[in-house]
């Protein structure tokens, strides 16, 4: 399945202008990603395996791992790819991987698993976790592609923004973005290469599960996958909604709703109010194509997941 994904890009190659960062995506067998300076494994062992964190209170997602074991997100991950069919293969997109806390299970799960992640330190904790998984269990080898690429809408580079022990909470900026002198809690990095992905995807790869937490950034994403989704290449997908961050991206929940139904999810009538609470919350959007009666033939139902960051989701599908 994932054997016809495209796994590199040079500088000028078809489309791609020679200022928007080459790259080469990670394979689940090869080695993992060199660290960023001041970065090193701190290994824990999880409810999935062991997994490669940030320091002791220096990260919000590792820090809640050493706790609980697993990152309370992923459990609804879980749920909807095991309402695939039993014997059939399994596949998982990820837009925003961050350290690997959804990854590791989905792929443990028997996924095949497409991972994009566009922070650098971000990248080193995820391609060490599965490197070390692959090493655990050798059939593993080659299941998963991680792309060091931020998903949008077009192909260039923006300035990823990452909040100060939060490294999941990375934002996308314009690539000539400069710190604001009187945030100290947000940390502008170098650019970072952003794709749409309807320029990297192929037509023969389909996702049971699709998952997107791309911190505002989800209207721009859709935009640039829109062909694809479009296909009914996905079963269902997991969004998060999290109105004051979309604003900050000249979106909106109900804009990204209805990008979402434009491309043939079935999405709630009214936007519910979590999307403005807290850290917003997740949209369970099964793909149903242009005909409503399609929703009957979907293992999977519309539902919301909400609650507080740090404590177990509640969903209601």
């Amino acid at each position: 399945m994932l054997a016809q994904l495209v796994i590199n890009e040079s500088c000028g190659s078809t489309a791609v202008p020679c200022d928007s960062l080459a790259w080469r995506a990670w394979r689940a067998g090869d080695a993992a990603l060199p660290p960023p300076p001041g970065h090193r494994c701190h290994w824990t062992h999880t409810k999935y395996g062991h997994m490669c964190l940030y320091g002791l209170g220096s990260d919000l997602m590792s820090d809640s791992l050493r706790r609980a074991g697993s990152w309370f997100e992923c459990g609804p991950l879980l749920h909807l790819l095991n309402k695939v069919p039993r014997g059939s293969s399994r596949s998982f997109l990820e837009l925003g991987a961050n350290i690997g806390a959804c990854t590791l299970p989905m792929l443990l799960a028997n996924a095949s698993i497409v991972a994009f992640e566009p922070s650098p330190a971000n990248l080193f904790y995820l391609t060490s976790t599965l490197s070390e998984a692959v090493r655990e269990h050798p059939e593993l080898t080659g299941r998963a592609i991680v792309y060091p690429l931020a998903a949008s809408s077009t192909s260039s580079t923006m300035k990823l923004a990452i909040k100060r022990h939060n490294g999941g909470h990375a934002f996308l900026r314009e690539s000539n973005a400069t710190q604001n002198p009187r945030d100290s809690s947000t940390v502008y990095q170098k650019n970072v290469p952003v794709r749409a992905l309807d320029n990297i995807l192929p037509d023969s790869f389909r996702a049971d599960v699709l998952k997107i937490d791309v911190e505002g950034h989800e209207c721009h994403t859709v935009r640039g996958m829109k062909r694809w989704l479009q296909e009914g290449r996905v079963g269902v997908a997991k969004v998060e909604f999290y109105g004051h961050l979309l604003r900050g991206a000249d979106c909106s929940p109900t804009q990204l709703k209805e990008l979402f139904a434009d491309c043939g999810f079935k999405v709630p009538v009214h936007t519910p109010p979590c999307v403005e609470h807290n850290f917003g919350c997740d949209l369970i959007l099964p793909w149903i194509g242009t005909l409503e009666g399609n929703a009957s033939r979907s293992p999977w139902k519309i539902g919301v997941c909400s609650g507080v960051r740090g404590h177990t989701f509640n969903c209601d599908s």
